[in-house]
């Protein structure tokens, strides 16, 4: 049979089996996390997050204009096209199974029997349909994000250099065939330089390929392996810090001699420098062998390393440094020129790939043409080539450290010259996009610790404690320091033990190898799992392992065991993953090598890069699929290796071997995936290994049974292909209804519900991604309330947000800030500290506006720079805001019945003993001391850092700033003093006029909410029950009534139960 035509077709059909799949079960509209931002971006060329993501929108806005370019289409065009992605995805799968399947049974120019070529088709259906309806990839395949797409990219990358392999293996010693053979190299260079234009996940793939390059084109040797290993983690470095870092860095610094130093236009230097790099790439493709001299080559080859490395050669150094690191590099290209004398074919290939990667990158001029058109979805303002700079290397998340750094309750050191101030390291200097120049605003600025706080191999690192990080490595390795009440005083320093503990157990076990198990031994709910046994741990469906590990699983309540993500596989995936590993490493150990690293690279690499601090905002799993998808590579060929075991009946000694391995295996994996529990974790682990064994050794001995002793193969195929198949079959059963989002609304209508709790022109403050986004989605694309400027609190404390918000978006006015763009330029005024002014009475309240533009605003010129840098402390605590009561009365900010202040006076609470304020909350002092209440101010939630919560009355789903003091009548409710419920005061007709007339909840019955979605369904639901009874106390019962009527005819119970469980706690 024709193995290509036959593989074809079927690579075909499970393809469009898997877009089926992704299509109706995709989100009916825009999601939560990260998605209203990428759908936002994609409608209307808008640019999210750092690092970006230009590919991802461009082809979003293709499938948009494809399905309608409408609003109302414009989220589930976004929404197909990951959908679609993901199905390729499964496609490519399925094709670099056969390729590894194929390669057990047959050598270049033989001939595949029937028999074979169907083992080989039933590993890649097995496979790619088990990764088809896996929990992380199926969740990431049918929402508009970006890890579907960075899915296609990892696949066809790895795919691709399969196919260069496989056509290389048919040229043989047919060089001319070899160098069209190595095409598939210059197009997998071209897939990473797109793929980095939607995540760099896909260049994780890089020593994978590069060792598939190794193993084809070298002899095997143990050391020249690991060199070639070496050499690939090289290059993935070098794309990181080259490709994506220096050239833009590079072309930034030409950029800024061209125009400060020849007065040139912006951007001059850096088309320049392009330019040059472009022509370097066009000489060097033209060099013959045996025609460049060696002067030719070294100087080309110094001027392109020059180039390549120009940002480094331009670091603030003295000039001799500069001198010598050119030098350097000038040696290394020549002596890159020694290695290779007159053979150029090889630095043809590299600059080929070379280009093709830079083409692919290129994606990224888009964000600089499109920010120049000031879109509402700005972020970094990357107008000139220095902000795409900052762009790239998301400078505003700052850095986690790798080999060595402070550890979590490190102290930064004492400024000597200052006595009483933090002393900071100087890094390069920054610079801002003037009118006709660049302006340097001072040099990056970043902490100076304490050496003896500083560790190797830093896990436990991330001090700042407003996600509760802090705390949870306290907890997490029994490092709280109580006194003799219990009551926390401090937190121990971690040993060298700690992080390894720290990395094993909660960095690798809860963050990685959990994930690992939900996707292929079943998963206990979707309530985020913080290492408690109750919530989001993996289970198998088998009774004795799962009370072994988390207790007796019959006395969960209704409301675990009936979530729709409580998934039992039985552990069937994992022990066919473990079989296909064993024996793929057993009979082919280069291709096991090749697919472990691409396990690895995208899995344990990612961990060990991302240092994870605990209490995560949410389950990382998504980010590990490229990981699973290896692991499904295994999963296909454990059809192989059950055909082949079964049928190789004399050949005990890999019978054995397979068994002994893969009991190994098994063992280690489950005692990692639950190494946070040790004591539970051994049996488990034992339990699970004998199970591998049991399982492996029931399955040959009775194919063998059935199939007269392994002489019947076509038996033996049916029946390990009938094992096998009921693994994906399982797999979907059990996970439709949790991945099913086809039904589902909410994010949409949350956001409305937001929107339309404010009054016109109003300024809404949020506070997180999932009061951001979806709000964004709702304004940018569908055109709701375009009349409110929506203010992340997060994003506050940068230059270039808040000096958007000095222009119109949409129909929102411009917001006065007070300070001027230089007051808040780079690092000036990031935080205030205060320090009590002995010559002010504390016990004043001060004028907000004159503190925050006199006091906190007044020029202080550092004399090194000649640049005002703001003052580092404030001298008082209490303020007042002057209430004019005819403007609030007739604008609406309060009713004709409240009883108004004349000043609303509030004191900013002390955090422990001292009080520092960063510049996010600098802005919002200073935006509501400019508003003077001409314009409605909210906040998404009851903000209270600042003292003045108690002047927020709740209309809706937000809370409005009014100069009353509130009430809270919910205090007196008996169920509320029970539960300790937080209360609010609520502007009772108000809210009631938006809960029955605005309110909308239009996620049709059998819709599935995951605990993100209850959380905020539950929010409604409380607003409502809220609002009941509040109208209740003051006698309108009917209005109550009302109100509860229309909550339970919108929200289904049987959707969103009223007792179902959230990390931590019921509700």
């Amino acid at each position: 049979m024709n193995f290509r035509k036959v593989n074809n077709i079927t690579g075909w059909v499970v393809g469009v089996i898997a877009c089926a799949v992704y299509f109706l079960s995709r989100e009916a509209t825009g999601s939560f996390w990260d998605c209203g931002e990428f759908v936002s971006s994609a409608y209307k060329l808008q640019l999210p997050h750092p690092p970006g993501a230009p590919l991802f929108v461009l082809l979003g806005r293709f499938f948009i204009i494809l399905f309608g370019n409408s609003p109302t289409t414009a989220a589930h065009a976004v929404n197909m096209m990951s959908a679609f992605a993901s199905g390729f995805t499964i496609l490519l799968l399925f094709w670099t199974i056969t390729h590894f399947a194929r390669k057990m049974f047959v050598t270049m120019g033989e001939q595949i029997s029937e028999q074979q070529l169907i083992t080989v088709m039933s590993a890649g259906v097995v496979g790619s349909m088990a990764y088809c309806f896996s929990d992380s990839f199926w969740f990431s395949a049918v929402e508009g994000e970006v890890y579907g797409l960075s899915s296609f990219f990892t696949a066809i990358t790895f795919w691709g250099m399969l196919k260069w392999e496989h056509a290389d293996e048919r040229a043989g010693n047919d060089l001319a065939a070899r160098s069209r053979a190595d095409r598939w190299i210059i197009f997998i260079f071209f897939m990473m330089g797109l793929s980095i234009g939607v995540h760099l996940l896909g260049l994780l793939t890089i020593p994978a390929v590069v060792m598939i390059y190794y193993f084809r084109r070298y002899q095997y040797k143990f050391w020249n392996a690991i060199l070639a290993f070496i050499i690939a983690c090289a290059i993935t470095g070098l794309v990181q810090a080259v490709i994506i870092q220096y050239s833009m860095k590079a072309a930034g610094v030409m950029d800024i001699f061209a125009v400060n130093g020849f007065h040139l236009p912006f951007f001059f230097g850096f088309a320049f420098y392009f330019m040059a790099i472009a022509a370097l790439i066009v000489i060097g493709l033209r060099f013959k062998d045996n025609k460049v001299t060696k002067t030719q080559m070294s100087i080309w080859l110094g001027v392109f390393f020059v180039l390549l490395f120009l940002p480094y050669i331009t670091k603030s150094d003295s000039s001799f440094a500069r001198i010598f690191k050119a030098m350097l590099l000038l040696a290394a290209g020549f002596l890159a020129y020694l290695f290779k004398t007159y053979h150029t074919k090889g630095i043809k290939l590299a600059l080929w790939c070379y280009a093709f990667m830079m083409l692919g990158y290129s994606t990224y001029f888009t964000t600089l043409i499109r920010s120049n058109a000031n879109p509402s979805i700005d972020m970094n303002n990357v107008d000139n080539p220095m902000s795409l700079v900052y762009y790239l290397s998301r400078e505003q998340y700052g850095e986690q450290p790798l080999l060595y750094g402070p550890h979590y309750v490190a102290q930064p050191k004492e400024d000597p010259d200052h006595p009483g101030y933090i002393a900071f390291k100087e890094g390069e200097m920054q610079y801002v996009k003037g009118k006709d120049r660049y302006i340097s605003i001072g040099k990056q600025k970043s902490y100076e610790y304490q050496d003896e706080d500083m560790q190797l191999f830093p896990r436990v690192w991330d001090g700042s404690d407003d996600q509760g990080h802090k705390q949870f490595y306290a907890d997490w390795l029994n490092l709280v320091q109580r006194d003799e009440r219990g009551n926390v005083t401090g937190y121990d320093p971690p040993t060298y033990g700690d992080n390894i503990q720290w990395f094993f157990t909660y960095q690798l076990g809860l963050m990685y190898w959990r994930y690992f198990m939900w996707n292929f031994a079943g998963k206990q709910n979707d309530v985020q799992g913080l290492g408690n046994v109750r919530d989001g741990n993996w289970i198998t469906g088998i009774s004795f392992i799962d009370n072994q590990m988390l207790g007796d699983q019959s006395r969960m309540p209704a409301s675990s065991t009936n979530n729709k993500a409580h998934n039992k596989l039985f552990l069937l995936p994992f022990l066919l993953g473990i079989l296909g590993c064993v024996y793929q490493f057993t009979r082919d150990r280069k291709d096991w090598i090749v697919n472990f690293l691409l396990f690895f690279m995208t899995g344990i690499a990612v961990v060990l890069y991302l240092n994870q601090p605990g209490n995560q905002p949410r389950e990382r799993d998504y980010a590990y699929v490229g990981s699973f998808y290896g692991y499904a590579v295994w999963l296909g060929l454990a059809v192989v290796a059950i055909v082949r075991m079964v049928g190789e009946k004399e050949n005990k000694k890999l019978f054995n071997s397979i068994l002994i391995q893969g009991t190994v295996l098994s063992f280690f994996i489950a005692l990692m995936s639950f190494a946070w529990h040790t004591r539970e974790s051994l049996p488990v682990a034992l339990m699970i290994a004998a199970l591998y064994a049991l399982f492996t050794a029931a399955i040959v001995y009775a194919i063998r049974a059935i199939s007269s002793g392994g002489q019947n193969t076509r038996l033996i195929n049916i029946a390990a292909t009938a094992v096998c198949i009921i693994a994906p079959i399982m797999m979907a059963r059990q996970e439709w209804d949790d991945h099913d989002r086809s039904k589902k609304h909410l994010a949409s209508d949350v956001a409305k519900d937001y929107l339309n709790s404010c009054a016109k022109n109003a300024i809404l403050f949020t506070f997180g991604d999932n009061d951001t986004y979806p709000l964004w989605y709702a304004q940018e694309v569908e055109g709701v309330r375009p009349d409110i400027r929506i203010i992340n609190n997060s994003l506050l404390g940068i230059d270039w947000y808040i000096n958007q918000l000095r222009y119109k978006v949409n129909q929102s006015d411009p917001i006065d800030v007070i300070w001027t763009p230089q007051q808040i330029e780079g690092h000036n005024r990031d935080y205030l500290q205060f320090m009590a002014d002995p010559a002010k009475s504390q016990d004043t309240y001060y004028n907000l506006y004159d503190v925050m533009k006199n006091e906190m605003g007044k020029i202080v010129v550092n004399e090194e720079t000649g640049r005002d840098e703001g003052p580092q402390t404030f001298g008082e605590r209490k303020f007042f805001v002057p209430v004019d009561t005819t403007l609030v009365k007739r604008n609406g900010t309060v009713n004709p019945n409240d009883t108004v202040v004349n000043e609303m006076r509030f004191e900013m609470p002390l955090q422990g003993n001292r009080l520092l304020i960063q510049k996010n909350d600098l802005t919002i002092l200073n935006i509501i001391a400019a508003n003077n209440w001409k314009r409605p101010i909210y906040f998404t939630s009851p903000y209270s850092n600042l003292g003045f919560s108690n002047y927020l009355r709740k209309d809706g789903l937000t809370y409005r700033l009014v100069p009353i003091q509130t009430q809270r009548p919910q205090d007196k409710w008996l169920i509320a003093q029970r539960v300790g419920a937080l209360s609010s005061d609520m502007n009772i007709d108000s809210a009631t006029k938006n809960l029955l007339e605005n309110f909308v909840f239009t996620s049709k019955k059998g819709a599935y909410f995951d605990e993100e979605n209850r959380r905020h369904g539950l929010s409604i639901r409380t607003t409502y029950a809220e609002a009941a009874g509040d109208n209740a106390d003051i006698g309108k019962k009917d209005a109550a009534k009302q109100l509860l009527a229309k909550c339970e005819s919108m929200i289904y119970s049987g959707d969103l139960p009223y007792a179902m469980i959230s990390r931590q706690a019921a509700h």
